[in-house]
């Protein structure tokens, strides 16, 4: 199970990269958000669309900042 520190999926182009992209991390019951995201990636890649202009929230946008943050241990 893809698990992250913030507990949400990464969803978008990978932080400085041009034709990789990135649908991972949905934290078990996040798998009911795939449907939705696999269609908004579908749209990034053939159709050359910004994450921005996909209708997803912000919150899942996968960012340099969000892949950095470490895990805390108790």
């Amino acid at each position: 199970m893809g698990v992250t520190p913030d507990m949400l999926p990464h969803v978008g182009r990978v932080p400085s990269s041009k034709n990789q992209w990135l649908l991972a991390g949905f934290n078990g019951a996040g798998m009911l958000l795939i449907f939705t995201m696999t269609q908004a990636i579908a749209k990034m890649v053939m159709n050359n669309v910004e994450y921005e202009d996909t209708g997803l929230s912000s919150i899942f946008k996968s960012t340099s900042e969000r892949l950095n943050v470490k895990w805390e241990t108790p």
